[in-house]
């Protein structure tokens, strides 16, 4: 019988530390993968995923730079005591910034998923005859809402644009140093993979 093999705990030891030199590289890119950014064009209409304050404010600052003529309001029930509907909330926000009412359109049609979300509203624009949307999300969603998007609108022949809501905070680059951004990001992936693996929330 051989004598065993002498361990090489250095084999180890060099490979945590060409991990830890890397280290710059590969956690970068955990977040920055999860965001794009279509470029910003002339739209027929704006609609702001529901969820963060942050989006509606984003998409009804867009709205009013003269970008695109209307607003969507989502009907999709927010988390929290109240429960309110998220079409609520972006109208609330936009009467405070001096949006008139009929600048905003109603998916009228309760849904309880992202793409459930999108799909009430290619039906909106295909009732209202519009060609073309700007989507807005948070940065960190911005990457499944695109796949759920393209999936969404597909023979619609509706183009839809993609953008991250700016100055929220987000830092793809560097999303593990901040508490929050660790967990949105953490969290963000499984959703990712459950979208690929078929999961439509319905």
């Amino acid at each position: 019988m051989s004598p065993a093999k002498p361990r090489r705990p250095w084999r180890l030891l060099l490979l945590v530390a060409l991990l830890a030199l890397a280290t710059p590289l590969w956690l970068p890119a955990i977040g920055l993968a999860l965001v794009v950014s279509d470029p910003l064009a002339p739209a027929d209409a704006i609609a702001p995923l529901a969820g963060g304050t942050d989006r509606a404010r984003y998409a009804i600052a867009l709205q009013r730079s003269g970008i695109a003529p209307w607003l969507v309001a989502s009907d999709i029930r927010l988390l929290g005591p109240l429960g309110r509907l998220g079409s609520e909330q972006t109208r609330t926000l936009a009467a405070a910034a001096g949006l008139l009412p009929w600048h905003i359109y109603e998916t009228n049609r309760v849904v309880r998923s992202t793409y459930q979300e999108l799909l009430a509203i290619r039906a909106l624009a295909e009732r209202q005859g519009w060609r073309s949307l700007i989507i807005v999300t948070s940065p960190e969603h911005t990457r499944r809402t695109r796949l759920m998007a393209n999936e969404a609108f597909r023979t619609s022949g509706i183009s839809v644009r993609v953008r991250p809501v700016e100055g929220n905070g987000y830092v793809p680059a560097e999303w593990w140093r901040d508490e929050r951004e660790r967990t949105l990001t953490l969290t963000e992936y499984p959703k990712l993979l459950a979208f690929l693996l078929g999961y439509r929330g319905e």
